[in-house]
């Protein structure tokens, strides 16, 4: 995938600029995203994902103003066949208003169809699409609402298989 981060960054913009609402009503849902925001996802459903035990290796939260994001990242402690480490990233964002988060996801989702084949996920929120090259990741983007999730993971195994990752993204889907 080629920068995909600064194209994503790029995708958000373009989605948030757009929208109507005052800035009071926007800074008044952000303040109540974020005094009852909680992570949805766990160690237990990473090391599902990695087919491995795994550490939690780094966070970060940023609030855009239009938006809230947080993000956890867990990589294993022993490396696979190619000396590489296993891990798996998290990233959770809210939207002050839902019509930004069905641009965002539309937006990304055909970025993500421009770098290989994508698949419709059923039952993990209002929409989802699944992505993998068959060799080094996989990747998920989710929304619910006004919130979306992405989950990537550079394990494919046969301990980490597509259907834990898809279990695992269901039941974070669940959770928010």
């Amino acid at each position: 995938m080629k920068n995909t981060f600064s194209y994503s960054l790029l995708v958000l913009f373009a989605a948030l600029t757009s929208c109507g609402e005052s800035m009071e009503i926007k800074q008044a849902r952000l303040d109540s995203i974020q005094e009852t925001y909680q992570n949805p996802w766990n160690e237990t459903q990473a090391e599902l994902i990695v087919g491995k035990p795994v550490r939690f290796s780094e966070a970060g939260a940023s609030d855009m103003n239009m938006w809230y994001s947080h993000s956890a990242k867990f990589v294993s402690d022993s490396a696979d066949s190619s000396g590489r480490l296993s891990s798996v990233e998290f990233t959770f964002l809210e939207f002050i208003v839902t019509d930004s988060a069905i641009r965002s996801y539309s937006l990304n989702k055909a970025y993500y169809q421009k770098e290989g084949p994508t698949e419709e996920i059923a039952g993990i929120g209002e929409e989802a699409f699944f992505q993998t090259d068959d060799s080094l990741f996989y990747f998920l983007m989710a929304r619910k609402g006004s919130r979306e999730l992405r989950i990537k993971s550079d394990s494919i195994s046969v301990l980490a298989t597509k259907e834990n990752f898809i279990a695992a993204a269901r039941q974070i889907m669940e959770a928010m």
